[in-house]
């Protein structure tokens, strides 16, 4: 957290800030104690968050998504007209889709 706090605060500095969507994200999770994420969901729950310093997107989206969408997500919310191979939906445009896989067990 505070290392987002100073990289924001320098990345402001520059003059693609205003430019830019930030895309953050983990690659996985931690045991979470709270009661949130005792389930098969939440024992893979990781961040995804989109930032863009002149966009106001103000929502918060629950449902599950993967790795994946982000490549969707960023060109859906860019409103790039491409067409492009992706095994991801984007965040906006679906009602959310994963496939975990753990110890033999695929989860979707």
């Amino acid at each position: 957290d505070f290392a987002l706090q100073q990289f924001f605060k320098e990345a402001e500095k520059s003059a693609w800030f205003n430019n830019t969507l930030f895309v953050i994200t983990a690659d996985h999770t931690f045991k979470a104690t709270h009661k949130t994420y005792q389930n098969a969901n939440g024992l893979y729950a990781i961040p995804l968050v989109f930032y863009s310093p002149t966009d106001s997107l103000g929502n918060s989206i629950d449902k599950v998504c993967q790795q994946a969408d982000v490549l969707p997500s960023i060109i859906d919310y860019l409103n790039i007209d491409t067409s492009f191979v992706s095994f991801g939906n984007s965040i906006w445009n679906d009602k959310g889709f994963a496939v975990n896989y753990l110890n033999n067990i695929y989860q979707y």
